[in-house]
């Protein structure tokens, strides 16, 4: 075992997720810390400007990170948590990831926790559909993940691949007089009343100080919000070319949220390790969050681990440590 296993970063939801197996991995005796560098925001805008550079096709585009990902492939960290959609994108050189799979990521445990592509508009809009929006155009301030052509986020390929299908583009915001927001200045702009519209990720609880969560902890506060349904004809071709996969937005999850709304749901994430990690240290690390595995559902934003199907949807090939621990646990047949 080595000293000391490093953790990919603070992103996010993903967080709350990484400090529970900090704890897990504390509690069995093995020793953690986190990668240096910034919070969630920082990584934003670094991500930002990697998009800038390659929309205007400035030479020597970096090799991107999305979420500890690449730090754990390239083996700059040990562990790491992503949706299952990102690691089987980056594991497989799809989408944003083509041409630098992350053939060094292998997985040791599912988590669940649900998360949701959502659109709403605030009453004042008077937004009602995406198909009203496209028949009676208008200057609009949408809020989304980011507003770059060459995107470096799984969620931002898939709320734009949602505008896209249904005829309300990034481009058609701005030709018809309005502006796109992102996460670098999305909270200053709902704190100031400048947001007609949003389509960004959203999952339960108020989770970090920053992130997703706060700002549609300040939206539904500020605003009276109309959730829009995602039409069926585009739930069913995404699926088809992204892999992921229907879910509802659950009815009271936010303020003004009456109904279960159709949109895309990812619940399911994967603990992300490094493919040249030990099989008796991927054993022990898979045993560790096994045995404590109480700490994920107290995270400041709850996970669920249940080792019954603690394999389901890993996105990567499973290490054999952790193949090995969940078989002589009775969980897989040899």
């Amino acid at each position: 075992m080595k000293e000391t296993y490093r953790l990919s970063g603070h992103f996010g939801a993903w967080d709350a997720a990484e400090l529970a197996i900090e704890k897990a991995l504390v509690a069995a005796g093995i020793g953690c810390d986190f990668t240096p560098g910034g919070d969630a925001l920082a990584h934003m805008q670094a991500l930002n400007a990697i998009e800038i550079q390659a929309d205007t096709a400035q030479a020597g585009t970096e090799r991107f990170d999305e979420a500890g990902m690449l730090y754990v492939d390239d083996g700059r960290a040990d562990i790491g948590v992503n949706f299952f959609e990102q690691v089987d994108w980056a594991y497989r050189g799809f989408g944003h990831h083509e041409g630098q799979p992350h053939t060094n990521l292998r997985g040791i445990v599912t988590l669940v926790q649900p998360q949701y592509v959502c659109f709403a508009a605030t009453k004042e809009s008077g937004i009602t559909s995406f198909d009203e929006l496209v028949h009676n155009p208008r200057p609009v301030r949408l809020l989304t993940v980011s507003k770059s052509r060459t995107q470096t986020r799984f969620m931002g390929i898939v709320h734009g691949r949602v505008l896209e299908e249904c005829g309300f583009t990034q481009e058609i915001v701005v030709e018809h007089g309005g502006e796109i927001l992102t996460a670098v200045d999305g909270l200053d702009a709902i704190l100031e009343d400048r947001v007609d519209m949003v389509g960004i990720p959203a999952y339960p609880g108020w989770g970090p100080t920053w992130g997703w969560s706060q700002m549609w902890a300040y939206l539904q506060v500020r605003n009276d919000l109309t959730f829009l349904p995602i039409p069926e004809a585009v739930r069913v071709k995404l699926c088809a070319e992204l892999n992921i996969t229907k879910g509802q937005l659950p009815r009271g999850m936010f303020r003004g949220l009456t109904q279960d709304t159709p949109t895309f749901a990812m619940h399911n994430h994967t603990v992300i390790v490094n493919a040249q990690l030990g099989d008796d240290e991927v054993y022990e690390l898979t045993r560790a969050l096994h045995d404590h595995r109480e700490v994920f559902e107290n995270a400041p934003v709850p996970f669920f681990y249940n080792p019954e199907t603690g394999l389901k949807d890993l996105g990567a090939p499973i290490h054999p440590g952790a193949r090995r621990f969940y078989t002589e646990r009775g969980y897989l047949s040899r």
